[in-house]
């Protein structure tokens, strides 16, 4: 097919469908078939392609603005894309999923495969890419400003980056998890792994990484300004670090602690092992304090670096002022009470049962890692970074005015509660078992990383990104203004409420076992994911474009009021209830047990794909297109108010009711087991092709031509009004009553006609 305007392919095939598409404005491809698809795609605006293979699917996509792929695959899906503005991915594949995205602006990839998930991706904005493998996970990414990967893989997580802005990364596997990373900006990794962790890191800036794991740690680093690490491993913990500027490194180990540094102005130590430390410095000045019984009292003045490590049962109090660098770390059984004035870093390592208080005003970097029992309350005035990393009992109270970015790693039993001002960046990683309360200002970015048991309260103004990570049992209320990104990832098992006005992107991806409730303003783009077992409530203004995936046990509602494009696909085996308001197109994918309602206002088009166990009722009004492809066993009622044209395909086992207003083209394929009654308005063109086994009725009203194909096995009624020319094939029809006014031609094909 070569199309200067649309492209629209509907295709059931047992064996193999090849499909070649040139088109310069739209191609929207719905296929269902047994064996093979082959599609081979150049679009210079949007290339929709909605898939269910049972075997295999290859796409070959080349298009200028958006390339939106949704696929069920059950053997191998294999997708090649070039595009200049977004690349939005969303399969579920029994055994692997290829993907490989060339993308100037976004690409997203949601990805549900049993067995591999391959991604190669090449994007000069944002590459976010989330992954559920029950196998392995390859991901390959080569990212100009973001790229953003969640992945859970039960086998092996690979990936290989090229950032430069940032690299985050969140794994969670119980194999392997392979990563190696170039950035130029911040590579921030979180890692829980059962096996081994291998991290190869080339970083500009900052290399922080939280590693939990089981069996060994292995990392290399190469940064030219900051490398901090924080290892917990039961068996080894082997770090080579080669920094211009500060090497930290924090060891738990039980086995064995290697570490090998060459740094050009500081090396920070603090080793706990069970069996051997090795460590080997090159030019550190370094003091060791070790204080069993009672109180170890320092007061230091240096001009370079005053590296402390304690050990004290009662109580340390430091009081320090320094031009270059502060390093404290203390093991306190009492209080541990620390005023530091630092022009350059603050390093702070505490671990204590009673109480800390820190107050902390450095110009450059506040590093403060604590393990409280009691309670832990920390105000920082900084300039440049705060970053903090807490296990506390109680209750961690943390106040943070930061210029360039606050990162705090918070572990707490009872409330972690957190104020931060930052013009910067803001990155938290809390483990809380009560309540986490969140008041984040920052005009750059926000990362949240939560994990909470009862309550989770975030609130965020961000002029940059917020990206937030939670995983909670009870609630998570989440209130963000941003204008740029916001990014949300939320496991919780209760409900999770989010109101986010956002003017560039929304991104949202909700795994909810009750309720899912968004109420979201944007001005650029919403990708929102929910796996809900109760309900999925989704409030939305955008002006650019909304896309929506839902898979939810019980009710799916969502209200859309969109200026450009409304993207929604559902999976609900109660209801899904749809308002839509979109100036630009609304493409709807609904596969629902119960009940599909939709109700769609579109200034240019409305693509809807319905599969319905019970009821599809469907009213839009539309300026430009209306694409109805629908699958019901019940009853399917569609209401069409559309200004240039309205396609229908409907496959449906009880009722195919349809009402049509057209001013241009409305062509109805109608597959009924029942009655198909039909309606239709129409300037332009009415093309209607209707098998059905009952009964099939159409009111027809056409200025131009009206074609109709019927086979009907008990009657067809066709009432017309001003019509050309009406051609009608039947096989073993019944009764045919053709009523009509200034008609030129009629042609009449059938067999076994009682009465015309």
């Amino acid at each position: 097919m070569q199309s200067r305007d649309t492209a629209d392919v509907n295709i059931q095939s047992q064996n193999t469908a090849d499909i070649n598409i040139q088109s310069q404005e739209t191609a929207d491809i719905v296929i269902q078939f047994q064996g093979t698809a082959d599609i081979n795609t150049r679009s210079q605006d949007t290339a929709d392609i909605g898939i269910q293979s049972q075997d295999a699917t290859d796409i070959n996509i080349q298009s200028q603005n958006t390339a939106d792929i949704n696929m069920q695959s059950w053997d191998t899906a294999h997708i090649n894309i070039q595009s200049q503005d977004t690349a939005t991915i969303g399969i579920q594949s029994q055994d692997t999923a290829d993907i490989n995205i060339q993308s100037q602006d976004t690409a997203d990839i949601n990805i549900q495969s049993q067995d591999t998930a391959d991604i190669n991706i090449q994007s000069r904005n944002t590459a976010n890419s989330n992954i559920q493998s029950q196998d392995k996970a390859d991901i390959g990414i080569q990212s100009q400003d973001t790229a953003d990967i969640n992945i859970q893989s039960q086998d092996t997580a690979d990936i290989n980056m090229e950032s430069q802005n940032t690299a985050d990364i969140k794994i969670q596997s119980q194999d392997t998890a392979n990563i190696s990373i170039q950035s130029h900006d911040t590579a921030d990794i979180g890692i829980q792994s059962q096996d081994t962790v291998d991290i190869n890191i080339e970083s500009q800036n900052t290399a922080d990484i939280n590693i939990q794991s089981q069996d060994t740690a292995g990392i290399g680093i190469q940064s030219q300004n900051t490398a901090d690490s924080n290892t917990h491993s039961q068996d080894t913990a082997d770090i080579g670090i080669q920094s211009r500027d500060t090497a930290d490194i924090n060891i738990h180990s039980q086995n064995a602690a290697d570490s090998n540094i060459q740094s050009q102005d500081k090396a920070g130590i603090g080793t706990q092992s069970l069996d051997t430390a090795d460590i080997n410095l090159l030019r550190i000045q370094q003091i060791s304090i070790y204080s069993l019984i009672d109180t170890a009292d320092i007061g230091i003045q240096s001009q370079d670096i005053a590296d402390i490590n304690i050990q004290s049962q009662n109580a340390a109090d430091l009081n320090m002022q320094s031009r270059d660098t502060a390093d404290v770390n203390i093991l306190s059984q009492n209080t541990a009470d620390i005023n530091i004035q630092s022009q350059e870093t603050a390093d702070i390592v505490i671990q204590f049962q009673g109480t800390a208080d820190i107050n902390t005003r450095p110009q450059d970097t506040a590093d403060i890692g604590i393990q409280s029992q009691d309670a832990t309350d920390i105000n920082i005035q900084s300039q440049n970074t705060a970053d903090i990393n807490m296990q506390s009992r109680d209750t961690a109270h943390i106040n943070i005015q930061s210029q360039d970015t606050a990162d705090i790693g918070i572990q707490s039993q009872d409330t972690a509660d957190i104020n931060i001002q930052s013009q910067d960046a803001v990155d938290l990683n809390m483990q809380s078992q009560d309540t986490a309360d969140v008041n984040i200002q920052s005009q750059n970015t926000a990362d949240i990383n939560i994990q909470s048991q009862e309550t989770t309260d975030i609130r965020i103004q961000s002029q940059d990104t917020a990206d937030i990570n939670t995983r909670s049992q009870d609630t998570a209320d989440i209130g963000i203004q941003s204008q740029d990104t916001a990014n949300i990832n939320i496991h919780s098992q209760d409900t999770a409420a989010i109101n986010i006005q956002s003017k560039d992107t929304a991104h949202i991806n909700i795994q909810s076992q009750d309720t899912a409730d968004i109420g979201i303003q944007s001005q650029d783009a919403t990708d929102i994911n929910i796996q809900s077992q109760n309900t999925a409530d989704i409030n939305m203004q955008s002006r650019d474009t909304a896309h929506i995936n839902i898979q939810s046990h019980d009710t799916a509602d969502i209200g859309i009021q969109s200026q450009d494009t409304a993207d929604i696909n559902i999976q609900s085996q109660d209801t899904a209830d749809i308002n839509i308001q979109s100036q630009d197109i609304a493409d709807i994918n609904i596969q629902s047990r119960n009940t599909a309602d939709s109700n769609m206002q579109s200034q240019d088009k409305a693509d809807i794909g319905i599969q319905s166990q019970d009821t599809a009722d469907i009213n839009i009004q539309s300026q430009d297109t209306a694409d109805i492809n629908m699958q019901s066993q019940n009853t399917a009622d569609i209401g069409i108010q559309s200004q240039d044209t309205a396609d229908i395909t409907i496959q449906s086992q009880d009722t195919a009711n349809i009402s049509i207003q057209s001013q241009d083209t409305a062509d109805i394929s109608i597959q009924s087991q029942d009655t198909a009654d039909i309606n239709t308005q129409s300037c332009d063109t009415v093309d209607i092709n209707i098998q059905s086994q009952d009964a099939a009725d159409s009111n027809i009203q056409s200025q131009d031509k009206a074609d109709i194909g019927t086979q009907s096995l008990d009657t067809a009624d066709i009432n017309l009004l001003r019509i050309q020319q009406i051609s009608i094939y039947s096989l073993k029809i019944q009764q045919t009553l053709a009523y009509s006014l200034r008609i030129y031609q009629i042609s009449i094909y059938s067999l076994r006609m009682q009465q015309t």
